[in-house]
Order: C-alpha cells, then sequence, then structure tokens
C-alpha cells in the first residue's frame, strides 16, 4: 500500500476510497488533526477554504465511523492509516 511522509512527520498510508479507506486530501487533513490543528489553520496550511476542510472534516467522520475529530484519530490509528513519530528519546 502507497504512503507518504508530510513536512509535519506523520507517515500516511492511503489506499482507493470506497475501499473504507480516505482520499489523499483526507489523509492530510486528517494528519493535521492530529496535531492539533483548528480548521482554520488546516486551511491555511492545506491552501483551502476553511469551508472545505469542515466538508473533509465531515467525510472524515462518516467514513471511520465516529463522532468526533478525537474519535478519528484514535481510529485512524488503529487502522493502521496513521502512523504518529514515536517521542523524541524512545
Amino acid at each position: 500500500m502507497p504512503s507518504a511522509t508530510l513536512s509535519h512527520g506523520h507517515r500516511l498510508v492511503t489506499a482507493a476510497p470506497r475501499d473504507g479507506q480516505l482520499t489523499a486530501r483526507q489523509a492530510e487533513v486528517l494528519s493535521l488533526l492530529a496535531e492539533g490543528y483548528a480548521n482554520k489553520r488546516i486551511a491555511l496550511v492545506l491552501g483551502i477554504a476553511e469551508a472545505t476542510v469542515r466538508v473533509h472534516v465531515s467525510d472524515i467522520l462518516h467514513e471511520l465511523q465516529v463522532e468526533n475529530r478525537t474519535e478519528a484519530v484514535v481510529r485512524a490509528r488503529r487502522l493502521g492509516l496513521l502512523h504518529l513519530p514515536s517521542p523524541a528519546g524512545v
């Protein structure tokens, strides 16, 4: 399965949507959610409208069958969709 490393250190594993996976853009948004970024900051980082970020977040929640951003990050890690870097010294 293809993966990519984003500038903030997360490695994303992506696959075709409709396999219960996220699109590449949704994976980027999810990675920034994992960093604790607010929608406005995600929009600035990705160069998209804040309304578009809200749509992506909603789609992520729906796709992962969760109720909130924190649950989305936890579920994504469990599914192997998001790999956070190890803390320094570990």
